[in-house]
């Protein structure tokens, strides 16, 4: 039988409803996956939701509004947190094989008083995971995070051994189902231009980096690296590895924005349950207008739909 997703609205504000609803009407999604759309109803339905596309659970707070407000707002954080956290509890239960999570405003979810800045701080909680990791799919291409939204000017002191084992731990470790019967490679790129050219324009590939993948290659893992950023971003869409590693946000999205051609889609590793979701916000601007591109969403889908056969 094929996976069932649960999808959820995102932001009720934001194009989140609508592109659920077109990636579930996609034949790709359609023949991969099945669709249990879980929001409100009045944003599912605004956005053209039929019972023929998947069943729908409610998470909408009453009297519905009498139209839709593409803003951040109380109501748009209380509707989209409960959303996710009703996904995330039947993932937990087996009730669904994966969640494929719309995008929220973190804006909604703070003026709601959620208690979380958003998605990855709540799945870390809810799935009992400190160790989850971001990372980023597109076609072939695997990529994941050491630090996620830190200020370039503190990336020095957070990036320490403990968070490098971590991210490429937990990597390779999400990237078993997908190789089958092989042992998994990854690229490492270093923080410093050259890789730090042998100590010459920084340390952290000689303190850091360097003994956290020597420690973690005595236990087998497959890893090259460091190494410059640009050379490991051009063997990596060579396809030399399963994935690679960034160390900050900007070294893998501007690649993966710009080199790949696929749609790109997030991916939160070391998760017990399946979740991806768009690489997208909540677009307030054009929601409720029929203009939002499913492409990133669709391709989240076809990811989660092929991890939940993998992990089956």
């Amino acid at each position: 039988m094929k996976p069932l997703l649960a999808f959820t609205s995102g932001d009720p504000g934001g194009i989140g409803p609508e592109v659920a609803v077109k990636t579930a009407a996609d034949r790709r999604v359609r023949a991969a996956c099945r669709a249990f759309f879980i929001g409100p109803h009045y944003a599912f339905e605004s956005a053209g939701w039929k019972p023929e596309l998947g069943p729908l659970l409610d998470t909408a707070l009453e009297p519905a509004p009498p139209r839709r407000t593409p803003k951040p707002s109380a109501r748009g954080g209380k509707e989209s947190f409960s959303a996710v956290k009703l996904a995330v509890e039947l993932a937990l239960a087996g009730g669904v094989d994966g969640v494929l999570t719309a995008p929220i405003s973190k804006q909604s979810w703070a003026i709601a008083k959620t208690g979380f800045l958003g998605h990855t701080e709540f799945l870390r909680r809810a799935c009992k995971a400190p160790e989850a990791v971001m990372s980023f799919i597109s076609g072939g291409i695997r990529c994941a995070l050491v630090t996620e939204h830190t200020p370039v000017a503190k990336l020095k002191t957070t990036i320490t051994r403990a968070r490098v084992k971590r991210a490429c731990r937990v990597f390779l470790e999400s990237l078993r189902p997908l190789a089958g019967s092989r042992n998994p490679a990854l690229g490492i790129c270093s923080l410093n231009p050259h890789a730090g050219d042998a100590g010459e324009i920084g340390l952290e590939e000689i303190s850091v980096i360097g003994p956290a993948l020597a420690s973690l290659r005595r236990s087998g893992s497959r890893l090259c690296g460091p190494l410059p950023p640009d050379a490991a971003w051009k063997r990596h869409l060579a396809g030399e590895w399963d994935g690679i590693v960034c160390m900050y946000h900007d070294q893998a999205l501007i690649p993966l924005k710009t080199a790949v051609r696929a749609p790109v889609a997030h991916w939160t590793c070391g998760l017990p349950i399946v979740r991806t979701s768009p690489a997208h916000g909540t677009a307030f601007d054009i929601a409720g207008q029929n203009m939002a591109d499913p492409s990133s969403s669709v391709e989240a889908a076809l990811f989660a739909a092929s991890l939940c056969r993998c992990r089956r």
